[in-house]
C-alpha cells in the first residue's frame, strides 16, 4: 500500500511540475549555509560522458567530479532559487540577460542581482533549469550543455524537451553541525557527511583536551539528523577566551633550559621575532603581555597588549618565519595550536604549576616555533619532535621598591593596564586635591586601574618592595589627580610644572608630592601636573583625616610672579638683561 502511495505521489509531482523531494532548499545565516544543507551535482543527461556544471572564474561544465561541482539551492520553486556553490555562500549563478537567441553564452558566477533566480521544471523526461523572469512563461531560457565545456542558455520556442537541457540532481553531501561544549564555551564546527555513508567521527581531541560523546547512528540521509553534541574539556597551561574583551593576559618566555629562557616580547621593528638577550627580565610594558583568543579546535590567536593588538602571524603555507602584524594579510595565518612539550633529560625545565607548552602553525605540526640558538630569533623547528618550550605567568612583573619615611614606606606607580598588588602589607591609594593636601582614597581590591596614577604605602619600614601581578579585572578605585606616563618624561627647565612623590625640603620634613629637582620623571612613575594643584608648592598626604605633614607652612600657596621683557612679552625664564617683575624693574647679571 505504501509503495502504491509513493508511486502516486511521484506521478502527481510530475504532473504538477513541482520538484518535490528531489531538491531540498537551504537557508543562509551570517554568510554561512545552515546545518542540513544538501549539496548536489547538476548532471546533464543523456550524454556519452557525464557533464557536470562547475565553477571556476566562471561557469562551465566538466567530466571531473569535485567540490567545484557541488551546489546548494536557496529559495523555492515558486519564487525561484539562487544556485550557490558549496565553497562560498556569497556567490551564485546568474545571467546577464534573457534572450530568444540560441547559443548565447551569458552564464556567470558572482554576486550580481540581475537574473539570479531559476526555476526547476520536469515534464516526465527529466528536469530543466530555466531562468526565472520576464521570459520564463513564454519562451523559457534554460541552462544548456552544448559541447566541450561550454555552458550556455537555450531558448527553443517554449520547448523544454531538448536533450542537452535535461539534468539530474545527484545529492552528494549534507552539512552537519558538530558542537563541542567546553566549560569556556561551545565551539561549533561544520562537517560534511557523504549521503549514504556513516556519519563522520568527531574531531580528534587536541593536546590538553578530551572529547566524549557519540556521533549519530545510521547513515547520512538528505534531510536527516543535522546536529550532534559532544562534551569537551580543556586542561591546558593557560586560560583562553573567545574574544579579546574578556582575555587573560600572560607574560611569556621561550627557551629550552632554565638558563636559556628568553622573554617573549613584541617589537614593531621586527620583520622576524628577535628575543631580548637578557635571560628572564620582564618590564611593566604592555609589549611583554599576550592573550590567547580562540579555542583548542580552531586554533588560537596570540595577541599582544600593545596599541592595535598586534598578533603573532606566519605565512599560511608555512614558508618563512613568524612575525607580528596588526592586520594580517590574506596570505598569512594568525592561528596557532598549543601542544604538550615532551621534555628530555638534556632539557629539563622547572616551571611553577607546570605551565609549559609549545606552539605550531594551526593544522601543521611540522611548523613548530623554536628559539634559534645564540641568535635569539624565533624560527620554525621541524627536524625534531618538539620545538622550544614556552612558559606563561601572570605574577612575574618586576617588584617595585618602596622607600621608608617616618616608619612607613612609599612608592608611586602608573601603568596602562590593570595591576594588582599582591603584597599583604602594602596598600594602594589614589588622591584628590583639597587645599594644600592630597586626600587619599584606598583601593580596597588593591587593583591599580589602567592609566591611573597611585601611591603604594607599606604598613611598616620593613616593607621595602611590593610584588605585583597582572589583574584580571579593571579595578574599582576612582581616578584622582595623580597621573603618569609609560615613557620617560623630560622636565629639565620645567620642574615647576610638576609635583612628584618625595620629601619636603623643609625641617622637619614631610612626605607628599613636591616640585622635583631631577631632569626626568622615569617611565611608570606617577606625578601630578601643577595645573591640578591650585598653585600650591606641594601637597601632603591626608589618610582618613591624618596628615603626613609636620610643618604645613611649607605648603602655603605660592604668590604668582609675573616677569616681562622690555618688549612687553611675558617670560618664564630670564637671562642677562633688564626685566619687569611684578611691576618693578630688575636687572639680571
Amino acid at each position: 500500500m505504501k509503495k502504491i502511495q509513493l508511486i502516486l505521489l511521484l506521478v502527481l509531482l510530475a504532473i504538477t511540475g513541482q520538484v518535490g523531494a528531489q531538491i531540498i532548499p537551504t537557508t543562509i545565516t551570517n554568510g554561512q549555509f545552515d546545518p542540513g544543507t544538501v549539496f548536489y551535482r547538476i548532471k546533464f543527461t543523456p550524454s556519452i560522458l557525464p557533464h557536470y556544471i562547475t565553477i571556476g572564474s566562471d561557469v562551465t561544465t566538466t567530466n571531473i567530479r569535485g567540490n567545484a561541482t557541488l551546489f546548494a539551492f536557496v529559495g523555492n520553486n515558486t519564487d525561484g532559487y539562487r544556485i550557490y556553490a558549496k565553497g562560498d555562500a556569497t556567490k551564485y549563478i546568474y545571467l546577464t540577460s534573457t534572450t530568444s537567441d540560441v547559443n548565447v553564452d551569458n552564464v556567470h558566477y558572482g554576486t550580481s542581482d540581475t537574473y539570479d533566480k531559476f526555476k526547476i521544471h520536469t515534464n516526465g523526461k527529466g528536469y530543466t533549469i530555466y531562468q526565472y523572469g520576464p521570459r520564463s512563461s513564454s519562451i523559457p531560457t534554460s541552462l544548456n550543455y552544448v559541447s566541450g565545456s561550454t555552458l550556455q542558455t537555450w531558448s527553443n520556442s517554449g520547448s523544454l524537451s531538448d536533450n542537452n537541457c535535461r539534468v539530474e540532481f545527484e545529492a552528494v553531501e549534507m552539512s552537519l553541525l558538530y558542537q563541542y561544549t567546553f566549560s569556556e564555551g561551545t565551539v561549533n564546527q561544520v562537517v560534511y557527511g557523504t549521503i549514504g555513508s556513516a556519519y563522520p567521527a568527531p574531531a580528534t581531541a587536541p593536546a590538553f583536551c578530551t572529547i566524549t560523546g557519540s556521533k549519530p547512528s545510521g547513515k547520512v540521509t538528505a534531510g536527516g539528523t543535522k546536529t550532534a553534541t559532544f562534551n569537551a574539556t580543556w586542561d591546558g597551561p593557560l586560560e583562553y577566551s573567545s574574544t579579546l574583551n574578556n582575555a587573560k593576559w600572560y607574560l611569556m618566555t621561550l627557551g629550552y633550559q632554565d638558563s636559556h629562557k628568553q622573554v617573549f616580547r613584541y617589537s614593531a621593528l621586527n620583520t622576524t621575532i628577535n628575543l631580548p638577550t637578557d635571560a628572564y627580565t620582564f618590564t611593566y610594558s604592555s609589549k611583554d603581555q599576550f592573550a590567547f583568543v580562540g579555542n583548542p579546535l580552531d586554533g588560537f590567536q596570540v595577541i599582544n597588549r600593545s596599541a592595535g593588538n598586534p598578533r603573532l602571524v606566519a605565512n599560511a603555507d608555512g614558508t618563512g618565519n613568524p612575525s607580528f602584524a596588526n592586520s594580517p594579510s590574506s596570505a598569512q595565518s594568525d592561528r596557532w595550536d598549543i601542544y604538550n612539550v615532551t621534555v628530555g633529560p638534556a632539557s629539563s625545565i622547572t616551571v611553577p604549576g607546570d605551565k609549559r607548552f609549545g606552539l605550531n602553525l594551526h593544522g601543521n605540526n611540522a611548523k613548530k616555533l623554536n628559539r634559534n640558538g645564540a641568535s635569539y630569533n624565533v624560527v620554525y623547528w621541524s627536524n625534531h619532535d618538539n620545538g622550544s618550550t614556552f612558559t606563561v605567568s601572570q605574577a612575574d612583573l618586576p617588584s617595585l621598591a618602596l622607600h621608608e619615611f617616618d616608619g612607613k614606606t612609599y612608592a608611586s606607580l602608573y601603568v596602562d593596564y590593570p595591576v594588582q598588588i599582591t603584597s599583604e602589607n602594602v596598600k594602594v591609594y589614589t588622591g584628590t586635591v583639597s587645599g594644600n593636601t592630597l586626600q587619599m582614597t584606598e583601593a580596597n581590591d588593591k587593583i591599580i586601574p589602567a592609566n591611573v596614577g597611585v601611591v603604594l604605602v607599606g604598613n611598616t619600614a620593613s616593607e621595602t618592595s611590593a610584588t605585583l601581578s597582572i589583574a584580571n579585572s579593571a579595578g574599582t578605585v576612582a581616578h584622582g589627580v595623580i597621573t603618569g606616563s609609560i615613557t620617560d618624561v623630560p622636565i629639565q627647565g620645567y620642574q615647576d610644572q610638576y609635583l612628584v612623590l618625595g620629601l619636603s625640603n623643609q625641617e622637619p620634613q614631610s612626605v607628599g608630592f613636591f616640585q622635583p629637582t631631577v631632569a626626568t620623571i622615569p617611565a611608570y612613575r606617577a606625578y601630578i601636573p601643577k595645573s591640578a594643584t591650585q598653585s600650591v608648592r606641594g601637597l601632603y598626604f591626608n589618610f582618613d583625616g591624618e596628615t603626613t605633614s609636620i610643618d604645613p607652612t611649607v605648603l602655603t600657596p605660592a604668590k604668582e610672579e609675573t616677569i616681562y621683557d622690555l618688549s612687553g612679552r611675558r617670560v618664564n625664564k630670564t637671562v642677562k638683561g633688564i626685566y619687569l617683575k611684578n611691576g618693578k624693574k630688575i636687572y639680571v647679571k
